[in-house]
């Protein structure tokens, strides 16, 4: 009404300065006359001019009013989409503004339009309300000064997790560029409290919302439903609880959708079905308790190609599931009442490329209908140890597959199938009750990883498995294979871990094993192998762990000394003899050599020892501790040698040390009085069976020792220095002070094992 009141007004004063003007013009008697009157004419005309152009710009200030309270009204209904109808229209291409631009292309604050404004706003609200000052990260890279930083930048676009892309949009009928925020993600930041309200200011732009990994968020708002252009929304690995809010049915553009391992209960959310084009629907970990599920709920979504619904406690899958052809990949691992699920169904299953069925209790064998779901190349059933029987022989036609493990599945023969399968790359057979591999195992030379650990087999035909020239993981750990090991394994030149532990091999290592320089991890223990050339691994640069313990290993121990990247070497319960063999320190922190026959000293190689195990126990070493000054380890055995000399003080400033084992030699002197004042962590403390003497040191209540063994030897006193960690005997729990006759507790009883588990000594 107000608008057109003013265009009449306009439209009477410009009718009244024409007559004016013509009036003037007519009845004009003399020059003089006619030039007074004109002039005062032009100058009435002036002056309207002026309110004209005055009341049009009014008029184009409330028209864009209008706009704005009509957009601010949209924000609020659901049910709208657009911005206007027809005074704004928007396209998704860019353009070059019109307006005068800021850095990086957007407008300054001033220069802002409305909905740029009002997103402004709104993750200024986000901010606050996920408490941004305690974010782990606030600004883009790590540049100085900081750059992109929220709340402090004027370039939203510029915020660290904010994308924007130009909108074309109409405004008083001139066209100009105005830039939305299409993507907010910011993973694992710490982000507190819950998403607010204001969220959905950016309902006309945002495609991709990625609040992933950020454990405080408990808020999920019901305004969440206005972001009707979603296309993805992650909140996997949040702390939202309660009900599946009813604001995700109505995001029906919504095509990705990751709410794994939230806290998210029953009843199970039947407003999901809404969302016809989802495509990736990940709801793993949320607790839906036998949940009742609408049969054909997943059968709403003609577009659903990955369904993930892993570790879902108690939840019902809906038979109808196997029924959906358009399914790509499903995982279902971890769900135990599946007792009724189709598997059949897996027939109609033409696209189905990856299906997990891991740690499901089913208690009944695969049907053969699986092998009618021919593009299938990720297949997993492990776990189910109530499976039993064989393989069906449908898993043959399945000449697509290249992973398939059903480890602990009970599968006892029938593993024939597997000839078949010459796509195959990873074969995981390991924890059944397999007696024997698949006869032609040597056609499937894709073959890249292969563990059969765990079973029953007893003779392996060595020269098939050296057809499979790609394998880079061969596992025959923890079988009963007999015979020697064959020289053709040397040419499986990709093999980079190597695993025949626990069986019954006998021979030597063969030499060509050298050529295996691929090599990360190598492992023979416990078998009843003899022999080890001695430059085996001289040229295995990528070895990481070398395991040979537990054989009959009788010759000098193999050179490793150039192998920088050893982390873990156990040549324990062998013969090797001689001198202790110099290992390289560089990335090495387990070192296992006890139970052999060494007889040299200790040399001061093992100084520059930094890591977790130093044990060169049951061994014959000779010689004092001294050599060791400098080493760094969380334990230390050297136990049952013939070690001699004072044990010195600098093991007491290890602060790392967890445990000192030094029984069973011959060490002289007084305990080092900084072994109890709490330098180090000390816990564990066995000095048994030595030559030495004198009081016990006075310990520090800072001491952590829960183990003190200081039997057999010539210790005189009592225990009253150990009162202050005793008196924490909910800490410390045993003393042995046995065979020490000039030792008394300080009670009446004395030379006992003391158990501190129920009261002091």
């Amino acid at each position: 009404a107000g608008m057109g009141w003013t265009v009449w007004w306009v439209s009477s004063t410009l009718l009244l300065i024409a007559i004016i003007i013509i009036t003037c013009a007519a009845s004009s008697t003399s020059t003089n006359t006619t030039t007074v009157r004109l002039q005062e004419a032009l100058h009435t005309k002036a002056r309207y001019t002026e309110v004209l152009a005055e009341l049009l710009a009014n008029i184009s200030r409330v028209d864009s009013l209008i706009e704005d309270l009509s957009d601010a009204v949209i924000i609020d209904d659901p049910e709208h989409e657009t911005a206007s109808s027809g005074a704004r229209s928007r396209e998704l291409q860019r353009h070059s503004t019109q307006r005068s631009a800021g850095r990086d292309g957007y407008p300054p604050i001033g220069g802002l339009t409305p909905h740029e404004a009002a997103q402004r706003n709104g993750l200024l609200q986000f901010y606050k309300h996920t408490i941004g000052t305690q974010w782990l990260s606030v600004c883009r890279g790590h540049s100085f000064p900081p750059v992109g930083c929220w709340a402090s930048d004027d370039n939203v676009c510029a915020w660290l997790g904010v994308t924007c892309q130009p909108f074309n949009t109409t405004i008083n009928n001139t066209i100009i560029t105005e830039y939305l925020v299409t993507e907010l993600s910011l993973p694992s930041n710490a982000l507190g409290i819950g998403i607010p309200p204001a969220i959905a200011s950016l309902n006309l732009s945002l495609l991709l919302l990625n609040l992933s990994s950020n454990t405080q968020l408990v808020n999920f708002p019901q305004e969440m439903q206005h972001l009707s252009e979603l296309r993805v929304l992650d909140l996997s690995n949040c702390h939202f609880g309660g009900e599946l809010p009813d604001a995700l049915g109505y995001l029906t553009k919504l095509e990705t959708l990751y709410l794994q391992q939230n806290k998210f209960t029953a009843p199970f959310p039947p407003h999901i079905h809404h969302l016809v084009s989802l495509k990736y629907l990940n709801l793993s970990g949320v607790n839906f308790r036998y949940s009742t599920v609408d049969a054909n709920l997943f059968t709403f979504m003609p577009n659903l190609t990955e369904l993930s619904l892993n570790d879902l406690e108690s939840f019902i899958v809906p038979t109808p599931l196997f029924n959906m052809s358009n399914l790509e990949r499903i995982e279902l691992r971890g769900n135990h009442v599946l007792d009724a699920l189709d598997l059949a169904g897996l027939s109609r299953m033409k696209r189905l490329t990856y299906l997990d069925l891991s740690d499901c209790d089913i208690n009944f064998p695969l049907p053969n209908e699986i092998g009618e779901a021919t593009s299938l190349r990720f297949l997993r059933f492990s776990d189910n140890a109530n499976m039993g029987g064989s393989l069906p022989q449908g898993i043959g036609q399945l000449v697509r597959l290249e992973y398939l493990d059903f480890h602990n599945a009970g599968i006892e023969y029938g593993l024939e199938p597997i000839n078949s399968l010459t796509s195959l790359r990873e074969l995981n057979a390991a924890q059944n009750w397999i007696t024997s591999l698949p006869s032609r195992l040597w056609t499937l030379t894709n073959l890249t990883y292969l563990n059969v650990t765990q079973n029953h087999i007893n003779t392996i035909d060595f020269e098939t498995l050296c057809h499979l020239t790609l394998l880079r993981v061969l596992d025959l750990s923890e079988n009963q294979i007999n015979g020697t090991l064959s020289v053709c394994i040397g040419k499986l030149a990709q093999l980079s871990v190597f695993d025949l532990s626990y069986n019954r091999l006998k021979g030597e290592l063969p030499k060509s094993f050298a050529e295996l320089t691929q090599m990360t991890r190598f492992s023979v223990a416990s078998n009843h192998l003899d022999l080890v050339p001695h430059h085996l691994f001289t040229y295995m640069d990528n070895l990481v762990a070398l395991t040979l313990s537990s054989n009959s290993f009788s010759c000098k121990a193999p050179n490793l000394q150039n192998l920088s990247r050893l982390q873990a070497v156990s040549l324990s319960s062998n013969l090797f003899s001689g001198t202790l063999p110099l290992i390289n320190l560089q990335s090495l922190h387990t070192l296992e050599l006890s139970n052999n026959a060494f007889t040299s000293p200790l040399t001061d190689w093992y100084s520059n020892f930094n890591g977790y195990l130093f044990d060169v126990s049951f061994n014959s070493l000779h010689g004092n501790l001294l050599a060791l000054d400098g080493i760094i380890a969380e334990q230390i055995s050297v136990g049952s040698n013939q070690l001699d000399g004072q044990i010195p003080d600098y093991l007491g400033r290890i602060k790392e040390l967890n445990v000192l084992l030094l029984s069973n030699n011959r060490f002289t002197g007084e305990l080092p009085p900084n072994l109890f004042d709490g330098t180090s962590d000390l816990k564990v403390l066995s000095v048994r069976h030595n030559q030495l003497v004198g009081a016990i040191p006075y310990a520090s209540p800072t001491a952590s020792m829960f183990a003190i063994d200081l039997g057999f030897n010539f210790f005189d006193g009592n225990l009253l220095p150990l009162q202050p960690i005793i008196a924490q005997y909910t800490q410390l729990y045993y003393v042995s002070i046995e065979g020490n006759n000039n030792m008394s507790a300080g009670s009446s009883e004395q030379g006992v094992l003391w158990r501190l588990d129920d009261e002091n000594p």
